[in-house]
């Protein structure tokens, strides 16, 4: 006799749908994982463009501000560097020192979060 019996065929082709469906799960997991450094990469990038767009602004003003772009939404909020827990005691009578802090969030549950400090004439 040449050739598999029926035994063997099935026996191979068993462990050939077992092979492969392990595979799809690791490449399932592959591109899972390379979407999440993917939104993770432009919530950041967000978050550099927003923070030096903010810092541009030459009347900045204190208070909380949001906006959002596709899935992504953030939040710049400044404060005087005090009410941010930051010491700083000696400051000009024209300047403050403010803190900017810009939140990026999207779905999941996912943020990220960026810092700057910047002089603000005072009010």
């Amino acid at each position: 006799m040449h050739g598999f019996t029926l035994l063997e065929a099935l026996t191979a082709i068993t462990i050939l749908a077992l092979s492969l469906s392990t595979l799809l799960a690791a490449y399932r997991s592959g591109l899972q994982g390379a979407s999440a450094i993917d939104d993770h990469l432009r919530a950041r990038l967000l978050a550099q463009s927003v923070l030096a767009e903010w810092t541009q602004h030459r009347l900045l003003q204190p208070g909380r501000f949001q906006g959002r772009l596709d899935r992504f939404a953030w939040t710049v909020s400044i404060a005087p560097f005090e009410e941010a827990g930051g010491i700083y005691p000696q400051q000009s009578d024209h300047w403050r020192l403010h803190k900017l802090t810009v939140a990026v969030s999207w779905p999941h549950g996912r943020q990220i979060e960026l810092n700057t400090l910047r002089l603000l004439r005072a009010r």
